[in-house]
């Protein structure tokens, strides 16, 4: 039973076969297989394809053990291993601690342990007795798609640091701004949270709020810490900073849509915001988050021309202006409603 030899993985097989022979020659495996002929047969024909670091154990214990003292990229796992704790547990244990890629090699099946075994997400699934062929073929596109996976892990952290970097320059510009992103990102990811966004969308949505205001390194520092009101020249040259931002990050590959975030993080619901004045759904969900956690941070934060206000003004400010009846919805009420919750149950406090 294939179900993995499809589509994508196919293309990834035929696509970078070699590189998958370079890392099967380097790759480290463990078997685990209560049955130990069976155990010993797996490593010999894994050993056959030429990689060296093939490694068996026959119950749950051991392998748990062995995984603790040594790098494994891939597990080869049977399910029945005649104890209390079976191969679909021991994985769950082992991706708790561990990453490293599995296949299921086993002779026990039934559409109930297959249901089980696939919602641990293994790389492959091959039944007792299998054709070593397609043993090395789920092999190679395993250790294939854990090299891909963990260099996706490099390169996010790389932008990370990017994004950290960027914050630390908006931070040397301007204190003030720096410590409103960090508030706004906080904010933003609590109301993403309270509304049951995915897990990536709210990641993106903490990034993008922790420069949002980067376009604001472009604007001149007497204009931002200015004591007094802003001539009509000067607040145009700070509205346009979410262009700025935009222009600076837009090539820059983030796995997340953050310079169309910070694009339109002060456009408005009814049309009114800037700088391309779209409404509704054309406001991505993210950037009408960080602007109700934008307009709350900003209200209830000290500025150079006025002292903080207190967060009922906050509050107030974004549910007079979410209503779709009142002429001027400005906000998105159900995000305004998750913020809104997060305050008055106090859920949430900056």
């Amino acid at each position: 039973m294939n179900f993995f030899m499809s589509g994508q993985l196919k293309d990834n097989y035929k696509i970078k076969r070699m590189q998958d022979e370079l890392s099967l020659l380097n790759a480290h495996i463990l078997i685990v297989d209560d049955e130990i002929e069976i155990a010993r047969l797996t490593k010999r024909i894994i050993e056959s394809f030429g990689c060296v670091n093939v490694n068996t154990v026959n119950n749950w214990k051991d392998a748990l053990n062995f995984l603790e003292k040594n790098t494994v990229d891939l597990t080869i796992m049977d399910i029945d291993l005649s104890s209390t704790v079976d191969g679909i547990d021991l994985v769950k244990m082992i991706k708790e601690k561990y990453d490293c890629a599995i296949i299921y090699l086993t002779g026990w099946f039934n559409d109930d342990v297959f249901q089980k075994a696939k919602s641990t997400y293994p790389s492959g699934y091959l039944l007792k007795p299998f054709d070593s062929n397609s043993l090395k073929a789920h092999i190679e596109i395993a250790l294939h798609n854990q090299t891909m996976k963990q260099e996706n892990v490099i390169l996010k952290r790389a932008i990370i640091q990017t994004i950290v970097a960027m914050e630390k320059t908006v931070a040397m510009k301007d204190p003030y701004t720096s410590r409103h992103q960090n508030r706004v990102s906080r904010l933003a990811v609590a109301i993403g949270e309270e509304m049951g966004l995915a897990p990536d969308i709210i990641e993106g949505i903490r990034y993008a709020g922790l420069i949002h205001e980067y376009g604001k390194i472009f604007v001149p520092t007497e204009i931002l810490s200015k004591p007094g009101k802003l001539s009509d020249v000067q607040f145009e040259l700070i509205k346009d900073h979410p262009l700025k931002g935009y222009e600076a990050l837009i090539n820059i590959d983030f796995p997340w849509p953050i310079a169309e975030i910070i694009l339109q993080h002060h456009e408005r619901m009814d049309g009114s915001g800037y700088p391309r004045k779209l409404s509704g759904d054309d406001i991505m969900l993210e950037a009408r988050i960080i602007a109700v956690a934008d307009v709350v941070s900003s209200i209830t934060s000290y500025k150079s021309y006025r002292e903080a206000k207190p967060i009922k003004t906050a509050l107030d400010e974004i549910e007079t202006n979410k209503n779709p009846y009142s002429g001027e919805q400005l906000y998105d009420p159900d995000v305004v409603a998750a913020c809104l919750k997060l305050f008055r149950e106090n859920i949430f406090s900056f």
